[in-house]
């Protein structure tokens, strides 16, 4: 089976002054970097992407999607097209949130706290830069298909703002590219509102955890009201059904029938969290978890549930860690999430 993205996409991480190269998001790693946009889509790496796949093999790094096929529901997309129509940009690191699994490396936000993301994780601190938007602007104009922003929060990077307030000025690209844009759903106003409806398709996909006060404690520091307010707002540019992505974890599992619950028309993808160890469901205790498959409707979760290996050293940290966080964002966790506890 041979997937499209390695001819027809580019995607645009800058890591430290290095772009990561990979075929596409859904690639299990990178395969190489690259110092500039220019080089990605010729690098070696790549090209032996393409080669393997036009053999009639499949690349290891995309064996895992294209055995399950999901890049299919994409393919007619690009069909016809040749050369980079879509565009897959990891933005920069300015965002308004600093959520509990998250880093100072994608979000500037979480640099307020710093001190207890270093007494806990040992990963790089270094922001991710924003790449060179004139470059994209250049390649994208009256050509792009598809372009898909992620951050940080696009929605709360003025570049951002300011690349779609340009692409808004050719007529081709407000007629004929999808803009897909991953948000936390805080940070719309009226102006990007009225920005986004110059263009003919747009979608987005909502970053959202839980519910109310969970939600807040999680994406801090989301007001859910906010969150509620722009929802309706993106709905209707987004044909009136959203797609929600939801990370799932120790702070959240028991609840996650309560989110889809709220939002009954809509679609949700539920990624399970690997990454930091201590918020793995692996931190809840037994019983939490033996309760969450004795009432979840949700068989992905029950599924995850059934990978389960209790980690009573993530559990003991965990709820160190939220305490650190309380103290200093003046949350109570122990009260609102208190399944991390028992």
């Amino acid at each position: 089976m041979t997937c499209k993205y390695p001819w027809s996409s580019i995607y645009v991480d800058n890591d430290n002054g290095k772009f990561n190269v990979k075929p596409c998001c859904r690639a299990s790693n990178s395969v190489g970097t690259a110092d500039s946009i220019e080089e990605i889509y010729d690098h070696p790496a790549l090209q032996q992407i393409r080669d393997t796949f036009s053999s009639g093999a499949t690349p290891d790094v995309c064996s895992a999607c294209v055995d399950k096929r999901e890049h299919s529901r994409r393919d007619p997309v690009f069909k016809g097209d040749v050369g980079i129509v879509d565009w897959d940009i990891r933005t920069d690191h300015v965002c308004n949130l600093k959520c509990a699994m998250c880093n100072p490396y994608q979000s500037s936000k979480w640099h307020e706290d710093l001190d207890i993301y270093q007494e806990y994780f040992k990963d790089t601190t270094t922001p991710r830069r924003p790449p060179n938007w004139d470059y994209i602007l250049k390649h994208t104009r009256n050509t792009a298909r598809r372009i898909y922003l992620a951050g940080g929060e696009p929605f709360y990077s003025k570049q951002v703002l300011n690349f779609l307030a340009q692409l808004s000025k050719y007529p081709w690209n407000c007629a004929n590219t999808q803009i897909e844009i991953q948000t936390n759903g805080v940070s719309l106003n009226n102006a990007t509102f009225l920005l986004l409806q110059r263009f003919a398709k747009v979608h987005f996909c909502m970053s959202v955890d839980a519910t109310e006060e969970v939600n807040h404690i999680i994406r801090f520091p989301t007001d859910w009201a906010t969150f509620l307010d722009n929802y309706n707002q993106f709905k209707r540019i987004n044909n009136n059904q959203m797609l929600f992505s939801v990370t799932v974890q120790a702070m959240n599992l028991p609840v996650l029938d309560t989110l889809v619950e709220t939002f009954p028309e809509d679609r949700f993808i539920l990624n399970q969290l690997n990454y930091p160890d201590i918020l793995h469901i692996n931190s809840l205790k037994p019983s939490v978890i033996q309760q969450v498959q004795r009432t979840t409707k949700l068989e992905q979760v029950k599924n995850m549930c059934d990978d389960y290996t209790y980690n009573a050293q993530g559990n003991a940290q965990l709820q160190k860690y939220l305490q650190d966080l309380d103290s200093q964002r003046n949350t109570r966790s122990a009260e609102f999430v208190p399944w991390v506890y028992l």
